[in-house]
């Protein structure tokens, strides 16, 4: 059941503190100054650098500086110190290890540096059971942060395709439709560079290390992993291709068939979202039916994140030169391009392989890695190949953009502190008077936009929406460089182009793409073709549209109706509907041998299904309001009966007060399927810039609103409808306020309300 929970009045007391959510701004300050508005103005007035911690200003910091070629190893057992008193260390895979946990949420490492420089940093780990989350750690160098991005690196776990007992990944179900395969985690050790997860950059981290001792401390910031070891290096640079290929100029050329691997077949994955998709629209793409779901892709929107990887074991009939194609798709980021990184068995064969591009197109095409020069590669039997997400050459673009937002909504909050959010058109503010840098700062974002324009110009050889997003900025942005008032005039729409800037981040950073089919070809063969014959496409979608009259599109599985089944009714999506349907499989089928029947259907007419005798048995998702309109009428069974062991198996899982909207007259009818609760988003920003931290009481609260409020600022509650509290969509921000004032909606028995 679809829930919004209620609550004691302690933890209420809470979750309103946090429950304020900016529309820009920060939240309050340890120790409310004297004289609020000149404090924040002042704060907001010093030329700052709104990533002046960032990764970009600490490269700028250091410069270019050496790459050293000396290797330093950190390893488990020369652990200097660690946050308790003893250190835990295990074995996996005859490989030893440090234990980190909540009870070792850090390491240190003493190290001496012969060689100043910058290295890369890897981590070699071995993930332990936890959420299924990436594992979050952060780096400290003699007990301070390098850069703000060096606070959490997100090192991934291993995921697999759950090997059934026919050694098939992918079932049927009764219908004979693909079902998803389940993602189980494969844990091994597992080395990984502290890198980008935003697409900033498409090479590692470099941290600077000046000569001498220094101390090197891994935190952990949740779940739990041993830690081998921690690596400062600086890889060898890809050779080129033509250094690549020679070295196998001696060797012959592949002969025999195309080989074709599935590319939903795959053998390793950084994530558990990375499932095999279906395409029922194309006849090319393998395997295929017209009326049923064959799972033949993956990727799409859910490989989109920059390092997140793929791998496959590829059979080759023999070792030799091939060249690699797929058949892909890029059809979900319109005029711009995917861009992936290829590895063979862990490492990069050559430079040019770093950054393979991937055109947006609506159709499946096949490319070609080289192009019209095909690159060859040599490939031997049981050999893994990885591609991984990459921003490529948007990575600058990608830079400059985030910085032209940082610095121009920080030029946004100096001139509102002068004129409000909505200015007087007619009114001389003499900004150019009170933020002296006002027009050199609008100048150098001007051109630097015009920089990211460039680049994407570049990339993709046509002008997109990306590109006429930034374009509007920098055309407001000249029309603010011959006028202060043109500034007042647009305020409102400059905020609103900052906002699509923010969103064009977004945009850049996720490089979607979905794979069909991975081909290796010899020398003797033609590249495969991308398209279905014209004979073959008539025929499939002839098939097709016969299919879609004798096919059951409501249900998850083909149970008879005389069977004694449980007939469940889901109020969610087919893929939800699949999804529930393997996991009966997996658990309730399975144990109890109890046949179930999964069906889309629309609970609104649930009374009436009942009382024509053709109602279900469970209904998944039902609004909790309709449950006491049911019950009272004596439809539902009583989940409170010691058979149904509530209170053994469900109670314990939920607040007490979540259950109160399923009960009446003392019994239970229904059980939650999840909790809400508030939750405060602020602008640590403008936190910084003000000196503010997040309230803990409601006065603290008000004090922070006055400082916001002397410098034009506001905050933001779910309560907006002032005319008709508790009527709005937000009933549930005043609930809570009314249980904190210690009254509630009825009455110790629940037969009136208050």
């Amino acid at each position: 059941m679809i829930i919004t929970s209620g609550f004691t009045k302690k933890t209420i007391v809470f979750l309103l503190a946090v429950i304020m959510i900016l529309s820009v701004l920060p939240v309050y300050a340890e120790e409310a100054p004297e004289s609020e508005s000149s404090l924040a103005f002042s704060a907001l007035s010093d030329t700052q650098n709104p990533a002046k911690n960032s990764y970009a200003a600490y490269c700028e910091a250091f410069g270019e500086k050496v790459r050293p070629t000396d290797r330093i190893e950190l390893t488990a057992e020369n652990i200097s110190g660690f946050e308790n008193s003893t250190k835990e260390m295990t074995v996996f895979n005859d490989k030893s290890g440090a234990v980190m946990d909540d009870k070792t949420s850090w390491v240190e490492w003493e190290v001496t540096v012969s060689e100043s420089g910058a290295y890369n940093v890897c981590v070699e780990y071995y993930p332990l059971e936890g959420t299924g989350r990436d594992i979050p750690v952060g780096l400290l160098i003699d007990g301070e942060v390098p850069f703000s991005e060096a606070k959490s690196f997100n090192l991934p776990r291993i995921w697999k395709d759950k090997v059934y007992e026919n050694g098939a990944t992918i079932r049927k179900d009764e219908f004979g439709n693909d079902l998803r395969p389940a993602r189980v985690e494969s844990p091994r050790w597992t080395k990984a560079a502290l890198s980008d997860s935003l697409g900033m950059y498409d090479e590692p981290y470099l941290i600077y290390l000046e000569s001498g001792v220094h101390k090197i401390r891994l935190v952990l910031h949740g779940e739990a992993m041993v830690v081998s070891r921690v690596v400062f290096e600086n890889e060898p640079v890809p050779s080129s291709y033509a250094e690549y290929v020679n070295q196998y100029t001696d060797l012959p050329q592949a002969t025999g068939e195309v080989i074709c691997l599935e590319a939903e077949n795959t053998f390793e994955k950084s994530s558990a979202t990375l499932y095999p998709l279906y395409d029922r629209n194309n006849p090319a793409t393998l395997p295929n039916d017209p009326a049923k779901v064959r799972l033949n892709t993956i990727g799409g929107s859910n490989w989109s994140k920059p390092g997140q990887s793929i791998t496959w074991k590829i059979t080759v009939p023999k070792d030799g030169l091939y060249t690699l194609a797929f058949r892909a798709r890029q059809d979900l980021n319109p005029g711009m391009n995917s861009y992936r990184t290829l590895y063979i068995n862990g490492e990069i064969p050559f430079a040019e392989a770093r950054n393979i591009e991937f055109p947006y197109d609506s159709k499946w095409k096949i490319k070609t890695l080289g192009d019209e020069n095909p690159w060859q590669f040599y490939l031997k039997n049981g050999d893994e190949l990885t591609l991984t997400v990459s921003a490529g050459p948007l990575c600058e673009a990608l830079r400059n953009v985030q910085q032209s937002v940082l610095n121009l909504n920080s030029l946004y909050r100096k001139v509102i502190i002068i004129t409000g959010i909505t200015p007087d058109i007619y009114r001389d503010y003499g900004l150019e008077g009170e933020i002296p840098e006002l027009f050199e700062i609008i100048a150098e974002e001007k051109e630097r936009l015009l920089q990211a324009s460039d680049i994407i110009l570049g990339l993709t050889g046509k002008a997109g929406p990306q590109t006429a997003s930034i374009m509007r900025v920098v055309e407001m942005l000249e029309r603010f460089t011959k006028s202060q008032y043109a500034i007042v005039e647009e305020l409102g729409s400059l905020k609103g182009n900052l906002e699509g800037l923010g969103s064009l981040l977004l945009t850049f950073s996720e490089q979607p793409l979905e794979l069909d089919c991975i081909y290796a070809i010899p020398s003797n063969q033609a590249i495969p073709k991308s398209k279905a014959g014209f004979w073959q496409s008539v025929v499939f979608f002839v098939r097709q549209i016969f299919a879609s009259y004798v096919n059951d599109y409501q249900s998850a599985n083909s149970i008879s109706d005389e069977a004694d089944v449980l007939n469940v009714w889901v109020q969610v999506g087919r893929d939800q509907m699949q999804i529930i349907n393997m996991m009966a499989l997996e658990s309730f089928i399975k144990d109890s041998g109890i046949p179930v029947r999964f069906s889309l259907a629309d609970v609104g007419n649930l009374t009436d299904a009942i009382i024509s005798g053709v109602g279900p048995d469970v209904v998944v998702s039902m609004p909790t309001e309709g449950i006491a309109n049911i019950a009272m009428r004596g439809m539902l069974v009583d989940l409170s009966q010691p058979d149904f062991k509530i209170e053994e198996k469900m109670k314990g899982k939920y607040l007490d007060s979540v259950w109160t909207q399923y009960q009446y007259n003392g019994s239970i009818f229904g059980v939650p399927e999840r909790m809400f609760f508030p939750m405060a988003f602020y602008r640590t920003d403008i936190f910084e810039e003000l000196g503010l931290t997040p309230p803990d009481t409601w006065e603290e609260f008000y004090k922070m609103i006055t400082i916001l409020q002397n410098n034009n600022m506001n905050v933001g509650i779910p309560e907006t409808v002032g005319s008709t509290p508790g009527v709005s969509s937000s009933i549930a921000f005043f609930q809570s306020l009314l249980f904190q004032k210690g009254s509630t909606y009825y009455n110790d028995s629940l037969t009136k309300t208050l």
